[in-house]
């Protein structure tokens, strides 16, 4: 198995992470289910909802699971390039647009 470098990215957590979200997505638009002209078709509707209630116990937890599973090197051994990221770009992020968001 080979190492990987510091620079190195691995793909299967930001697909496992998309996918998490893209469930958390579909949770979302159960509600929609008269927009989406399903009013009529009660057993699509019963099968998304199935989906979704399926998945429920999973697709948060799974979430956070692998954010901290890539977030532990960092916790524990903290740089100051781990500062400046994960710390500081995002608190100027956020105080620089707050005035506009009133």
């Amino acid at each position: 198995m080979p190492q990987l470098t510091s620079r190195e990215r691995l793909d299967w957590p930001d697909l496992a992470k998309a996918i998490c979200i893209l469930l958390v997505v579909m949770m979302h638009c159960e509600g929609g289910y008269d927009l989406a002209g399903w009013q009529h078709q009660p057993m699509l509707k019963s099968i998304w909802h199935g989906l979704n209630e399926g998945i429920r116990p999973i697709r948060m937890p799974l979430f956070f699971l692998i954010s901290g599973l890539l977030a532990s090197g960092s916790i524990l051994h903290p740089s100051d390039q781990t500062t400046r990221n994960r710390l500081h770009r995002p608190l100027i992020s956020i105080c620089s647009g707050a005035p506009f968001w009133h």
